[in-house]
């Protein structure tokens, strides 16, 4: 049984003002704590949690002393067995709200810690005898997450619904690129976190570190040291694949080593000449004979070798500076060509294990085992009544599909380009972005794009919104083309978890069912799966539990980063394609719909590798990915046994490198569709490319040839230096709709952009669009049609009990738009949206409410283009307004706190400008 404090009752001021990174800790604000309550001294141990539930361990290799908190657990488990202990005290146990976690945490202080500004001693208790609440393991608490309310409160108890649980105690992350760790511990500190995060239970997770003495495994084992002088080893890790480079590993930073071993069998019998090439450099051993490369020369012995004999071998490799990686081993015999030594000629041993585990290395931690715990409540829970969950943007107002809504014509040439996001906060800094009144959650890093085309016809685009892209304050930013707009939507924040780093979104639309899947990675998550998921069957405006995968088997080397592609074979097996590591890309798989999931073994080419099926519905194609190159051209990898083992060959795409990311569909007709550029983003074109800039390629025989059509309106890097100023796609994602027409997103240039266009114009000799001075192709030049029933209204019940009323009408060609009054009522009533359309671009006074019916925004759209936006908070008193010219802030600023001007700004084209 848990020790307690009683914790009286009271008022305290909740949350902080330290800034952009703790965003949600704003504002600070008077809670009251009305009825005291006992709280744990500490958090529950393992001895305690074992009373509940006897097989409990926090992870498969781990002998955890019993009186260390019960970590590893999913918020599920915690409620759990505060309910037994209910039952067997017959008092009421349960988890804290947030408010009573911090109230019980400052024990009476208003400092960064309950110690002051600086973190306890270890096991120092604050001034109410309470342990552990900013130096032990993180705790889950009752709430859902949501941003503060900034009412000073009664016994708050968060919204009624969520996605993500509340955490207190520090950041999910490990310590990787974020500085300051204590800081995330302190008082008002919040994360948040799926409540069915832990380990699982119901099925093997597939551990890959563990095995019979004399079994051979794939792969060279090893560790990487997080320094340039072998020095502190990290986790064991596997080297499979004989051509590695680390661009943008998350783990390791600029400077580290890394010490591998194993077995290379061998290929022939006679005489094999053996190279090593490293960049910094790099030692190969094998049979008593070492190898040393510098600077990515080339050295190479020749060694003599039985066939099948299982050779001794070693790998170290060190990198002294940041820049370009790699470590390649090849080998040659009889007169023949240079070639990597396959992955199926590299193995490593039980014994290897343990040599490379005696060096220090720590075993891979078990996917949810995680350092979350918890400590108990007893008290009855606070009467208040729960808050409406108030949801962002992007989910609200979305209407159920339209079987009647025609897209453009298919065969005349349609192409259209738009700015998908706006500046700021695009490219911009956080004092920009909060000038211009924007939500602090946004950043001015926004890349590695998701995009699908709904069931309903809307788009969806999730961005993750960062600065330096891999900190824990990265969150997803989301926007919505509805059916019939012209115009994105504003930006809104979308699904994540709070302090940790929410990274590459990938968006599906299963149109077999009408399911949108989303799936993104933790990269930085302590005890973090390779990928999460959440669902919607309408169209993204509500969405289910997040789910964390259940694999069968072994689980192969990987980055917790999903990419652009989701394929579903003839059979209905659904791919996720995702980052393996060292440079390469993997398939995850499932034949039940994600109820469980299995590796399918092989690698290929490419960081980022986007992917298609062949005709036959079975093969697959793996277009580049960036940092893999055949001559300076582009592979593509292919299987035909569902990524078991892949082929290399050669196309005719130029290779791509960083902030480059190609796609590649099956469209609706048949053909494969791949976008790119024609140029890497530092390096020489290869031999016969003349174009600059993006392409569009496409190929009728399942790409055997390919034509290319340049892309019209692309832009350049944000950087103009890169690409020898050329145009770029940077990151993109592309998807065709039921209307046939292809949507694809970029991120990396200034601003994002969105091209749609359809099969004719691809395929035709249409000249390039005219643009227009804000660089995107013009509205529609189409006559309104007569009063021949082309204008309808939608009216239609929404899933949240609401209604959405509308007016779409159908221009000549086919393309169909918003024109007319819009409105949103909820299920209370409340008019939540009023605003008007003009053949799809909105007009006039457009007015946001929020769930209490207070007013939240006004927009004023003028025709020429101009927009002033102002917010207002709670009790509807204006806190922001500014000025906008398309999709860039244009024109004076302000800001206002409590009815008194606190700043004023000046944009132009989107920078602040002097005035």
């Amino acid at each position: 049984m848990p020790a307690f404090v009683r914790v009286p009752s009271g008022y305290f001021i909740m949350g902080s003002e330290l800034g952009r990174s703790h965003w949600d800790e704003t504002p600070r604000r008077t809670v009251e704590i009305r009825m005291p309550f006992e709280i744990g001294v500490r958090e529950v141990s393992v001895r305690e949690f074992r009373a509940f539930r006897p097989d409990f361990a926090p992870d498969v290799d781990a002998q955890a002393e019993l009186a260390s908190p019960a970590t590893g657990i999913t918020w599920f488990d915690a409620v759990a067995y505060c309910d037994w202990l209910t039952a067997q005290t017959g008092i009421v146990h349960r988890l804290p709200t947030e408010a009573e976690w911090e109230y019980a945490c400052r024990a009476g202080t208003e400092s960064l810690f309950s110690s002051g500004d600086a973190p306890p001693r270890t096991g120092v208790a604050n001034a109410w005898g309470i342990e552990g609440m900013h130096d032990g393991p993180l705790e889950w608490c009752a709430d859902w997450y949501a941003a503060p309310d900034p009412k000073a409160l009664i016994g708050p108890v968060g919204p009624a619904h969520g996605w993500a649980r509340v955490i207190r105690g520090g950041s999910l992350d490990d310590e990787g690129r974020r500085h300051g760790r204590s800081l995330y511990a302190h008082s008002a500190g919040r994360s948040s976190m799926a409540p069915s995060f832990g380990l699982i239970r119901e099925a093997a997770t597939g551990r890959s570190d563990t095995h019979a003495e004399d079994e051979s495994r794939p792969g060279l084992i090893g560790t990487w040291f997080a320094s340039d002088q072998f020095e502190r080893p990290q986790t064991l890790d596997v080297f499979d694949r004989m051509d590695n480079n680390w661009i943008n590993d998350v783990a390791r930073g600029a400077r580290w080593s890394g010490r591998w071993r194993g077995r290379l069998i061998a290929p022939v019998t006679g005489q094999v000449r053996v190279r090593l090439e490293a960049l910094p450099q790099g030692t190969l051993t094998l049979a008593g004979n070492e190898w040393k490369s510098v600077n990515g020369e080339p050295t190479d012995l020749t060694v003599t070798m039985r066939e099948g004999e299982a050779m001794p071998l070693e790998l170290t490799f060190i990198r002294d500076r940041s820049g370009e990686t790699l470590l390649r081993a090849s080998w040659s015999w009889e007169g023949g060509d240079w070639r990597v030594i396959a992955s199926d000629s590299i193995a490593h041993r039980a014994d290897d294990r343990e040599a490379i585990l005696a060096l220090g290395a720590q075993r891979p931690p078990t996917p949810g085992a995680h350092r979350i715990g918890f400590r108990v409540v007893r008290a009855a829970a606070p009467a208040t009544v729960k808050t409406p969950q108030d949801v962002p943007m992007a989910m609200r107002a979305v209407s159920p599909p339209s079987p009647d809504v025609r897209g453009p014509d298919p065969a005349w040439p349609y192409f259209r380009k738009r700015h998908l996001l706006p500046t700021p906060p695009e490219n911009a800094s956080g004092a920009d972005i909060d000038a211009l009144g924007l939500s602090p959650e946004f950043r001015g890093h926004n890349h590695c794009p998701a995009l699908e085309v709904c069931p309903n016809g809307d788009l969806l685009v999730v961005l993750f919104s960062s600065e330096n892209e891999y900190e824990p304050e990265v969150t997803f930013l989301a926007t919505r083309l509805r059916l019939g707009a012209d115009e994105w939507d504003a930006p809104s924040g979308f699904l994540g978890f709070a302090q940790s780093n929410n990274h590459a979104p990938l968006l599906y639309t299963d149109w077999r069912s009408g399911r949108l899947w989303f799936f993104w990675g933790s990269p930085r998550l302590e005890g973090g799966f390779p990928f999460q998921w959440a669902t919607s069957d309408d169209s993204g405006a509500t969405w289910s539990e997040i789910q964390f995968p259940i694999f069968e088997g072994q689980v192969g080397a990987h980055t917790r980063q999903p990419i652009n592609s989701v394929l579903r074979d003839a059979d209905g097996t659904m791919y996720l394609a995702s980052d393996g590591n060292g440079g390469r890309s993997v398939l995850w798989a499932t034949r039940n719909d994600g109820r469980t999931w299995f590796d399918t073994g092989g690698r290929t080419l490419g960081r980022h590798t986007t992917f298609a099926l062949a005709a036959d519905g079975r093969t697959m194609y793996g277009f580049g990915g960036k940092n893999s190159q055949i001559d300076g051209f582009m592979p593509v990898s292919t299987s035909s046994d569902g990524g078991r083992t892949w082929t290399h060959s050669k196309t005719p795409f130029p290779e791509v490198g960083g902030n480059q990311r190609p796609s590649a569909i099956r469209l609706r007709s048949g053909r494969l569709l791949v976008a790119s550029d024609y140029q890497h983003i530092q390096k020489p074109q290869p031999d016969g490319v003349q174009m600059r800039g993006a392409f569009v390629a496409w190929s009728d025989d399942d790409g055997a040839t390919w034509r290319f059509r340049s892309l019209p309106g692309a832009q350049p890097h944000e950087n103009p230096a890169y690409h020898g100023g050329a145009a770029t796609l940077g990151y993109s994602a592309m998807r065709e709709g039921p209307d046939r027409v292809i949507h694809l997103v970029t991120t990396m240039n200034e601003p994002c952009l969105h091209f749609a266009f359809n099969e004719a114009w691809l395929t035709g000799n249409e000249t390039e669009p005219a643009w227009t001075e804000a660089g995107v192709s013009p509205a529609y030049v189409v006559e309104r049609p007569g009063s021949d029933g082309d204008r309808r209204e939608v009216n239609v019940a929404l899933p949240d009990g609401g209604r959405l009323r509308y007016e779409l009408i159908t221009f000549a060609g086919g393309i169909t738009l918003r024109d007319g009054n819009e409105e949103w009522r909820d299920a209370s009533g409340i008019v939540r949206l009023e605003s008007s359309w003009v053949a799809g671009r909105r007009s006039g006074m457009e007015r946001r409410r929020r769930a209490n019916g207070s007013l939240e925004s006004e927009t004023e759209h003028v025709s020429d283009g101009r927009t002033t936006v102002r917010r207002f908070d709670e009790n509807e008193v204006l806190v922001s307004e500014s000025n906008w010219r398309g999709a860039h802030a244009d024109g004076p600023a302000r800001r206002w706190r409590d009815g008194r001007l606190i700043s004023e700004t000046n944009f132009s084209a989107g920078r602040r400008v002097d005035r």
